[in-house]
């Protein structure tokens, strides 16, 4: 591996670099200097120093062979776990110090209890500063956004250190602070130590700062090689056996300040993660340094009326023009593809609404309707008839029908005018008599005449005079029982015409449902179609304007191309360029290739992270809607469904915007050579209960060790619970008041009361 990769981080590909570099003639040895001057130099107040190295590099006066502070060994590989803090007069800590367990795969998780202003975070920068001194903070405004010159000024940092010492102990007229973090690595015991000095009023000056490593169960300090500088080359031990401060803040973060990166635009939030991890913001880095540094070359030239600096500072002006073009396009190309989306989706909306065969015209509708209408008020009428006729009889019951057919009955045998003569005796026998007299019947027929005579007067034994229903005459008594010996016919057809009826009700509900869905689509159609013209003209309106930016970065392409020209001429007048070169337009030139450089180096980049926090993301989200995340090679984030279909545009929540951030951080930290702890301040942050539980979840369920800052009632009852046996140690941050409103933490063991589940 060369040099290069541990300057700006193990995770990049050493072949890619290398084939990078050698396609953009870039040496690498060139590369490692340039990296190294500006490491050596960064954060300074004045770029004064900076510059002057960079006109010694230039110029072709630098050793060939500049020493190397970094380590000739390879990155390690293995488990990293932090040993113990200690913290002197740093922030809200005067002298505290924590031991952590050993590291066990099934107990990974360590809790630190603290409510707010305790120390948790004061703790997550303690490790930060300490690691990284004043890379940490404008490694911090680089990745949320900030100011960056805020961030990369010496000024600033003086400022956060002499703020972060600890009031009392200023008063207490001490004059120093530190932070000691221990810890275990593949190479064994490391311990890094950093000190700042402040004078009588508690101001620190560039140079009142330490930075010591001692290795071993010994402790020896580190030794320094021969010619290197101690804090360069302990700087660079520090990234070959634990992190680099572009991957810190993937590993040592606080959730809060995710939640703020979240709001950033998720290209953006891609493109600040992946060029910390791979270190490839040292490379933009040096590429602003050395433009800067030509511009402010070319204006003393210029005060001079050198010729040649007027084409730097124009050169200059065109770069800066490029990249505000390219910030613009990269703007409105964002906006352009929410609105190509949202375009999309209207159309998709708009051909299910015009498409679907369940819905009849409104014509349609509107007849239907009417001859439902109409049908039911005959067949209302049909069943008021049934109603009145039918129904009674039906319902009056097959005893009460038999009572009144007997009746009937009994009525025509009383108006049957022979009746009475099958009772009388004497009759029976002169019929008898005149029966033998005319040789009818023989004597031996006489008993079954007899019999039937009698059977006869027996039927009529129990008739009276009057009739059961006087006002009935014979026929319409034929009548009645003619329509009671039917009834069970009538009833089916009453049961029949109430069937029919009752579907028509429901026909009816049914097509007022479908008129007024059909409306309301009519409706949505309108609204959908109004929508479609506003987003239609909208993407004209941003396409013109993308043409317009691109013929504008064509324009002045085309311009840089010729300045460019006009001082490689001057370079072939001048002979041997490697002798002769001018550092103000050579330094364009480099700033150039070793842009083209990092852009040739992202894509690759973008693919790993896409793998990976499509996995993360789906441990995390409770949702199913994201199935798989991709990063295109010009860092376009693309968030793909079941089905395939891109659902970027949609709207998403707050905490779903946290957890795609968090996914993507530790996707970052998977990344690392080593197994890095993960060390997370405010973790749950305004995370819903079911994010909150696959976040616990899945940190705890990783092989490596994870510290978690929790307030009292963040961690606690059923979430406590659920991570329970993965939990190694308890820590609990104690504040006790000094005066005034100032106090101190201590770190001491236990947690807070639990909380019911």
């Amino acid at each position: 591996m060369h040099k290069v990769n541990s300057l700006i981080g193990p995770s990049v590909d050493a072949a890619s670099l290398a084939n990078a570099c050698e396609t953009y003639r870039l040496p690498l040895d060139l590369l490692s200097q340039l990296l190294t001057v500006r490491k050596r130099f960064e954060g300074g107040g004045n770029r004064r120093r900076l510059y002057q190295a960079f006109d010694t590099l230039l110029t072709g006066e630098a050793s060939e062979n500049p020493t190397d502070v970094s380590s000739s060994s390879e990155q390690v590989h293995g488990h990293v776990s932090l040993r113990q803090l200690a913290f002197k007069n740093w922030k809200v800590f005067a002298s505290t110090a924590v031991s952590f367990p050993d590291f066990d795969p099934s107990e990974p998780v360590v809790l630190i209890g603290g409510k707010n202003g305790y120390g948790k975070t004061s703790l997550l920068e303690g490790i930060l500063y300490c690691l990284f001194g004043k890379s940490a903070l404008s490694e911090r405004s680089r990745l949320l956004g900030e100011a960056n010159v805020a961030g990369a000024r010496g000024s600033a940092y003086r400022q956060f250190i002499q703020n972060a010492f600890h009031r009392p102990g200023k008063d207490r007229g001490e004059t120093s602070a530190s932070v000691r973090t221990e810890w275990n690595t593949p190479d064994g015991i490391l311990v890094v130590e950093r000190r700042w000095y402040f004078d009588d009023v508690g101001d620190m000056h560039e140079d009142d700062e330490t930075l010591t490593l001692f290795t071993g169960a010994d402790y020896h300090i580190m030794p320094v090689p021969d010619g290197a500088e101690a804090v360069e080359f302990y700087q660079s031990e520090i990234e070959r056996r634990l992190m680099t401060v572009g991957s810190a803040f993937f590993v040592l973060f606080d959730a809060e300040q995710t939640s703020a990166f979240s709001e950033k635009n998720l290209d953006e939030q891609v493109r600040a993660v992946t060029e910390g991890a791979f270190g490839l913001w040292q490379l933009r880095a040096t590429v602003d340094n050395l433009r800067s540094y030509s511009r402010d070359r070319a204006r003393r030239q210029d005060r001079q009326g050198n010729e040649q600096s007027k084409v730097v500072s124009r050169l200059l002006e065109l770069r800066q023009d490029e990249n505000r073009l390219d910030q613009e396009k990269a703007r409105v190309s964002g906006l352009l593809d929410k609105a190509r989306a949202e375009r999309d989706d209207g159309f998709s909306q708009l051909v299910n609404l015009q498409g679907d065969g369940t819905f009849a015209s409104m014509h349609e509708l509107l007849e239907q309707r009417q001859a439902l209408s109409l049908e039911q008020a005959r067949m209302q009428h049909e069943y008021t008839g049934l109603a009145a006729s039918t129904l009674p009889i039906a319902l009056a019951g097959d005893k009460l029908k038999a009572s009144l057919l007997s009746a009937l009955a009994a009525d025509d045998h009383r108006e049957d005018g022979t009746s009475t003569s099958f009772q009388n005796q004497a009759v029976l026998e002169r019929l008898l008599q005149k029966m033998e007299e005319l040789g009818g019947k023989s004597p031996d027929a006489r008993p079954q005449i007899e019999q039937a005579w009698h059977a006869l007067a027996g039927s009529h034994t129990e008739v009276s005079a009057a009739l059961n229903h006087p006002f009935l005459t014979p026929s319409m008594r034929v009548a009645v029982r003619e329509r009671l010996q039917r009834h069970r016919d009538d009833f089916a057809i009453f049961a029949d015409v109430s069937a029919k009826l009752s579907g028509l009700v429901a026909q009816a509900r049914e097509t007022e449902e479908a008129i007024q869905q059909s409306s309301r689509r009519d409706e949505e159609i309108a609204q959908t179609k109004l929508k479609l013209t506003a987003l239609h003209q909208k993407v004209e309106e941003l396409e013109r304007e993308l043409d317009t930016y691109s013929d504008r970065s064509v324009a002045i392409e085309a311009e840089i191309s010729c300045y460019r020209a006009m001082l490689d001429g001057d370079d072939q007048d001048g002979g041997d360029a490697t002798v002769n070169r001018r550092p103000v337009d050579y330094a364009l030139g480099l700033a150039d290739k070793i842009e083209l450089v990092s852009n040739e180096l992202l894509p690759g980049c973008f693919e790993r992270v896409s793998a990976i926090v499509t996995d993360i993301y789906a441990a995390l989200a409770h949702k199913g809607s994201i199935a798989r995340i991709e990063i295109s090679s010009d860092g376009k984030v693309l968030l793909f469904d079941r089905g395939g279909k891109d659902v970027r545009s949609l709207d998403r929540s707050a905490g779903e915007r946290q957890i795609f951030a968090m996914a993507l951080i530790a996707a970052i930290g998977n990344l690392s050579t080593v197994s890095l702890p993960s060390i997370i301040d405010t973790p749950l942050g305004r995370l819903d209960s079911d994010h909150r539980e696959r976040l616990l979840l899945y940190f705890s369920s990783r092989n490596v060790q994870t510290i978690l800052l929790s307030q009292p009632e963040e961690i606690n009852g059923r979430y406590l619970d659920l991570i329970r046996k993965r939990i190694g140690g308890y820590f609990l941050l104690d504040h006790h008041e000094v005066s005034n409103g100032v106090g101190s933490s201590v770190a001491t063991s236990g947690y807070f009361n639990e909380v019911a589940a």
